[in-house]
C-alpha cells in the first residue's frame, strides 16, 4: 500500500454506466427535475457540439471540401443509423481529427434516452452546416 492508499485518497473509477451517473447529467442541467431528459438544454448542446466539430473538421483538413464530404457521408450513414449506432459514429468523428470527446457527451452515453435526443440533434445540425457550406454561404 502506498501512502495515498493509506491516506484513503484513491481515485475512484466512474463510469457513464454506474449508479451516480444519472447524478452527473442531473447535475449539468440534462435531466429535469422530473427526471426526463430537458429537451431544450439537450439540442442545444448537441447544436453546440455539432458547430464546434464542424469547425475542428474545416481546420484540421486543408481542403475545406474534403472535410466537408468527410462529414456529408457521416451524416449519411448517421440518418440511417439507430441511435446508439448514431451516437458511436459521433464519438468516431471526435477520433478522426484527434479531438477529445467532450465530458458532457461522454457522460450522456450511459443514458439510452439522452443518446437518442443528442445524436438526432447532433446530426441535424451537421446537416443544416453542411447544407448551408454547400451553398457557398458561411455555416
Amino acid at each position: 500500500m502506498n501512502e495515498n492508499q493509506e491516506m484513503g485518497l484513491q481515485h475512484r473509477i466512474v463510469s457513464p454506466f454506474d449508479a451516480n451517473a444519472i447524478c452527473r447529467v442531473r447535475r449539468m442541467g440534462l435531466i429535469a427535475d422530473t427526471g426526463l431528459p430537458d429537451q431544450d438544454m439537450i439540442m442545444s448542446l448537441s447544436r453546440i457540439y455539432a458547430g464546434q466539430l464542424f469547425d475542428d473538421y474545416c481546420d484540421f483538413f486543408q481542403d475545406a471540401d474534403c472535410a466537408q464530404e468527410i462529414l456529408k457521408q457521416f451524416v449519411s450513414e448517421a440518418e440511417e443509423a439507430d441511435p446508439k449506432e448514431r451516437f458511436i459514429r459521433i464519438c468516431l468523428q471526435y477520433d478522426t481529427v484527434y479531438q477529445s470527446l467532450p465530458d458532457p457527451v461522454w457522460w450522456i452515453s450511459g443514458n439510452a434516452d439522452l443518446v437518442e435526443l443528442f445524436s438526432a440533434g447532433f446530426v441535424g445540425r451537421m446537416k443544416q452546416l453542411l447544407e448551408v457550406g454547400s451553398e457557398g454561404g458561411t455555416p
